[in-house]
């Protein structure tokens, strides 16, 4: 039974790595980003706040993450408003009331990228660790060549919800 059960525990974790693996390529590679290079326009925006809000993307360190608020006004549409998280520097040099630049789609006014923007690629760095466990170890399941010590397949095979953590 375990010889039928390492493939299908196998294939299971190979199809969870390479999901986990193309998410994190697409947040990675943010197709919005190559869109606003080749078609954005920019347009000055008005700072209207700024705040320092609570990071924790770090696990359990807090870090101050630097967020502004800010309205602009598109050639065509209506004014935007929008916030977005820059870097250190630029919140500190800018003040409400202050003009920033924002790059934004003339076809689309809700994706737009202002100046100092940070990507936040932690997620993206978080799928692709998973999908670089899940999808090696289910590929070496699914081909019977382990590099684990013996027994290991077996053991997985015989109980992949402990496998993974789920009991």
């Amino acid at each position: 039974m375990a010889d039928r059960a390492t493939p299908v525990v196998g294939g299971i974790f190979l199809l969870l790595g390479l999901i986990f693996a193309g998410a994190a390529l697409y947040l990675w590679v943010d197709p919005q980003e190559g869109q606003l290079a080749a078609e954005g326009r920019t347009a000055r925006a008005q700072l209207l706040r700024k705040d320092i809000v609570a990071d924790r993307t770090s696990g359990s360190i807090v870090r101050p993450g630097y967020r502004v608020h800010y309205r602009f006004a598109p050639e065509q549409g209506s004014a935007v408003s929008a916030s977005a998280r820059i870097d250190e520097t630029l919140w500190r040099r800018v003040h409400p009331g202050d003009p920033i630049v924002v790059l934004y789609l003339p076809s689309d006014h809700s994706v737009h990228r202002a100046e100092g923007q940070e990507r936040d690629i932690v997620l993206a760095l978080v799928f692709g660790l998973i999908g670089a466990v899940f999808a090696p170890l289910g590929l070496c399941l699914v081909l019977g060549r382990i590099p684990f010590p013996a027994g290991f397949a077996g053991w997985v095979g015989r109980s992949p919800a402990y496998a993974l953590g789920v009991m």
